[in-house]
């Protein structure tokens, strides 16, 4: 059995360390993060560069070790493919 030190504190075996419970934290506020971002419509958003309406691609995020997926769709303007083609 290993005992990992932790920022001068000695970890549980369980990993419930302070480390522990801040990676907790922050992985289900990015869970809460992407919830919102599948669960807002997209809706009369236009693109910034030219003015017309992006098209919309199918994403699915997930955190690694986690059984949740997240359905996003991302907003593309074809105006972004072409400035960067040069």
């Amino acid at each position: 059995m290993a005992i990992s030190y932790l920022n001068g504190q000695v970890a549980s075996a369980s990993g419930q360390g302070p480390s522990s419970k801040k990676r907790s934290e922050l992985k289900e506020a990015i869970k809460d993060f992407l919830a919102e971002a599948a669960s807002t419509p997209l809706h009369g958003e236009v693109c910034p560069r030219c003015g017309r309406k992006p098209e919309c691609i199918e994403t699915i995020f997930w955190l690694y070790d986690d059984e949740d997926a997240f359905g996003i769709r991302l907003p593309v303007c074809s105006c972004a493919a072409k400035t960067s083609e040069g």
